[in-house]
């Protein structure tokens, strides 16, 4: 009988399939099956783990390797419900491939995908990344984008090795993928703090803007709010909720799973918000002008296209009824917008044009 080289520890890290095995097992230990029936089960699809490799996978992850402890936050996202993508390199040594490790490992929801393709289409995504998340010091770069509440919102997380170019391109081919399909075109900005990484994935910001950094004049961001957002406070402003949770001893599958319940509340808290405003209406709101709208668009959108009726009301133009709404205002709307806003019954997915911003609506 031939000696299974992958049964002595000092070779089991070395085995293919370990990866596959370590996944598997977390879902079963989670399960509480014991080791004997999770080694059959284990087994049928050609796999092994020794008995104290299966027991330990509820201990430290001190007593596990770093490449372990990344299979194990996988498995959490996955019996949490999130979708995930990896990108893998080989280790090379002495000219032959000895191991695959996980460089990054980006992940999201149902739910964040559906909020990202109503609200990051043709509009604005941020992008930023945070620190001391996790054991293994590996930073969190998040996605974040802007509701129809005003509020921000992250599209997906993906824990990174460095802010480099080769994270930002596969963020943004991970977003392309599960996101922005069946024609659903991605957003027309994306804002972020000038990481040589991004504007390396940028081949126009690298090529053409970096020369010119030094003739800028640096202002204060905060006194000149672009779609919405002034430079990238929303997505430092979201490192917070993550940082309450996590800590730089935090274990990685435990700051996985940390993560996705924050995640979820943040949705909770959404869907809470919006079905509020839905029931009640601002209380300076110009019924008038707004008599078609309420409990249809939210406060967010009322309150900045009530800032375009009063400059029009302080031009001394005529408010004059037509469908509940100022003609000016018709004239500041797409047309095609307007007009399926004046129409559908749920006006929750739309975006319209006022001045020279974007609003979701």
């Amino acid at each position: 009988m031939a000696m299974d080289l992958f049964s002595f520890r000092q070779h089991r890290d070395k085995d293919p399939n370990r990866g596959e095995a370590l996944q598997q097992a977390q879902s079963l230990r989670a399960a509480g099956i014991k080791y004997r029936q999770a080694l059959r089960a284990l087994n049928i699809q050609g796999l092994r783990l020794s008995r104290d490799d299966y027991y330990n996978l509820s201990r430290s992850e001190g007593n596990h390797t770093e490449e372990e402890a990344r299979q194990f936050a996988l498995a959490i996202l996955k019996e949490e419900g999130f979708h995930v993508r990896c990108l893998e390199k080989n280790i090379i040594e002495d000219n032959q491939v000895k191991r695959r490790v996980i460089e990054h490992f980006f992940f999201c929801n149902e739910e964040q995908i559906c909020l990202a393709r109503r609200f990051l289409s043709h509009f604005l995504v941020e992008t930023d990344a945070t620190f001391n998340t996790n054991r293994l010091n590996m930073p969190l770069s998040v996605l974040l984008g802007i509701t129809n509440t005003g509020s921000s919102f992250p599209a997906a997380y993906c824990f990174i090795s460095s802010e480099s170019k080769e994270s930002f391109l596969f963020m943004f081919a991970c977003m392309e993928e599960l996101m922005f399909y069946d024609q659903c075109v991605g957003p027309n900005v994306i804002l972020g703090d000038f990481a040589a990484g991004l504007g390396a994935a940028m081949d126009y910001l690298h090529e053409y803007y970096k020369r010119l950094e030094p003739q800028f004049i640096h202002v204060y961001t905060r006194r000149l709010p672009n779609l919405g957002a002034n430079s990238t406070q929303r997505a430092e402003s979201s490192h917070p909720m993550v940082k309450s949770v996590t800590n730089k001893h935090t274990p990685m599958r435990e700051s996985v799973k940390r993560i996705c319940q924050e995640i979820k509340s943040a949705q909770v808290e959404y869907e809470v918000a919006v079905n509020r405003e839905m029931g009640h209406h601002p209380v300076l709101m110009d019924h008038q002008a707004f008599s078609l709208l309420k409990g249809k668009i939210t406060h967010a959108a009322i309150n900045m296209v009530s800032k375009e009726i009063n400059l029009l009301q302080q031009r001394n133009l005529i408010i004059r009824s037509h469908l509940g709404l100022h003609p000016e205002i018709r004239w500041l709307l797409n047309l095609q917008v307007t007009n399926a806003l004046l129409n559908a019954s749920c006006l929750y997915d739309f975006v319209y044009h006022v001045n020279v911003g974007y609003t979701n609506v």
